[in-house]
């Protein structure tokens, strides 16, 4: 199906599309179907180097499942396909949510924005959470982001001035170029239990070739705390802190836990991180562990 697009972003000028460009916006203003269109824009006029795109949206992720951040290349045989199917990297932030967990998504951010300098991209696409309201810590997290990112362009989507508080006080900045856009007419909100099949549907799409694998608790760090659960999540990180696999916890003793996870080769594994979990996934994981078992 193809794009709808509105006048408006056809008018975005292509000499500030280059560095890293943030997205941002309330839930429902379409920053994702912004993210593809400028994608295609970005891959389709791309000479030498080809950019690189930044998910980081850990609740209603399109490169992911939940939890997790996730940076991808173009495919060299395919540079305009979206989603990507380059080169990937992943982030796990441990919640579908930024709220109480805000250093680990722009420590994150910031880590997959050098990793995909370092792969040679020189323009970085992100597409952020819909978390902007200040009570929330909307309004410290972007500018947190704006602080590490250190953007080119920023890419503001609102309806009724709900960003003022955010966007406001940089209109007046020479930091970045800001462009504020209306959000689409064409744009379909989605309903709770929308978003929730989502993530339902990002986990099984992950872990459908998991299984039950035996972690020797005796070689690895083990980080963060709380109880142990069936079903909490964790991760997997290799020693420079990136996601190697997701897991959810089975069972455990005194010397081993029992994971499943899609993961079945250790040798890259340097520590495991619990993430915080919620029912959602909880429940998404049992009925995956019970229909593979």
């Amino acid at each position: 199906m193809g794009l709808i697009v509105p006048d408006e972003w056809n008018a975005i000028p292509q000499e500030v599309l280059r560095g890293v460009i943030l997205v941002i916006g309330g839930v429902d203003t379409g920053k994702s179907t912004l993210v593809r269109y400028l994608w295609q824009r970005l891959t389709a006029s791309a000479q030498e180097s080809m950019p690189a795109l930044l998910d980081a949206d850990v609740g209603q992720s399109i490169l992911g499942p939940p939890t997790t951040q996730t940076l991808r290349l173009p495919h060299p045989e395919q540079p305009t396909a979206f989603p990507p199917r380059g080169r990937l990297a992943r982030w796990f932030v441990g919640s579908i949510s930024p709220r109480g967990h805000m250093l680990p998504t722009v420590v994150g951010m910031h880590r997959l924005v050098q990793r995909a300098r370092r792969w040679g991209a020189r323009t970085v696409l992100v597409d952020t959470s819909g978390l902007i309201h200040p009570q929330a810590g909307g309004v410290a997290l972007k500018w947190a982001q704006f602080d590490l990112l250190e953007p080119h362009t920023v890419i503001a989507l609102q309806r009724e001035g709900e960003l003022e508080p955010l966007i406001g006080p940089w209109r007046r900045s020479r930091r970045f170029r800001l462009i504020e856009l209306p959000v689409s007419p064409y744009v379909r909100p989605r309903s709770r239990e929308e978003r929730i099949a989502w993530r339902q549907y990002r986990f099984r799409l992950y872990f459908r070739r998991a299984r039950v694998v035996e972690i020797p608790l005796s070689r690895l760090a083990l980080l963060g705390g709380g109880a142990l659960l069936p079903g909490r999540l964790m991760g997997f990180l290799d020693r420079h802190g990136f996601l190697v696999a997701l897991g959810a916890l089975r069972r455990w003793d005194e010397e081993r836990w029992w994971v499943y996870t899609p993961l079945s080769d250790l040798s890259r594994v340097d520590a495991v991180r619990l993430g915080s979990g919620t029912w959602e996934e909880e429940r998404v994981v049992r009925r995956e562990q019970t229909s593979n078992e």
